[in-house]
């Protein structure tokens, strides 16, 4: 499903996306946002996966399901300034394309076209889901 993100984009916008936004790696366990937190970006799900984890009352971890790669997560957060609904934490060691909130704003800005096909690829990844 990750070929979904980059779809219909021209060599100038992946090149683009890829100036404003990073890969990173995760070890199996760490965190990259938790519940009631401010996202400050949209990942995309490049290999490993992703729990989402939410929690009761009594602080147990509850699990919610798992992300694999192509999934994105932090998209509702960004476009919407909401707080996380849950935990994402690495399941394996996991690779992630992210672009920040602020990376997002300067592609809106500078290449249009780009956020517009950026935009148009997370509702189809949201709406496979």
């Amino acid at each position: 499903m990750e070929e979904i993100f980059w779809r219909n984009m021209a060599p100038e916008e992946m090149h683009h996306l890829r100036e404003n936004g990073y890969f990173t790696r995760l070890k199996q366990g760490e965190v990259i946002f938790r519940k009631g937190e401010r996202r400050m970006g949209v990942y995309l799900v490049i290999s490993g996966s992703i729990d989402l984890l939410d929690h009761n009352g009594a602080g147990q971890e509850l699990y919610v399901r798992t992300l694999l790669p192509g999934e994105v997560l932090g998209e509702m957060g960004t476009f919407g300034s909401c707080p996380c609904e849950f935990t994402a934490r690495a399941k394996t060691p996991t690779d992630l394309f992210k672009l920040e909130t602020n990376a997002l704003a300067s592609l809106a800005a500078h290449s249009p076209r780009t956020i517009s096909q950026v935009f148009v690829n997370v509702i189809g990844i949201i709406l496979k889901e």
